[in-house]
């Protein structure tokens, strides 16, 4: 993974939360995601849209 500097919180909180949301999919068997909120957006990638 590239280092960032544009992120809002510590790239470890950042995988972390990436790693929980794979963890979680690959537990139902989902293959891909579509995220469309704003917040959650944000909540994953630390993006303000």
């Amino acid at each position: 993974m590239r280092a960032r500097n544009d992120l809002v919180f510590p790239m470890a909180e950042y995988e972390r939360r990436l790693a929980e949301l794979r963890g979680r999919m690959a537990e139902r068997g989902v293959d891909a995601m579509l995220v469309t909120t704003p917040e959650n957006l944000h909540y994953l990638t630390g993006y303000e849209t």
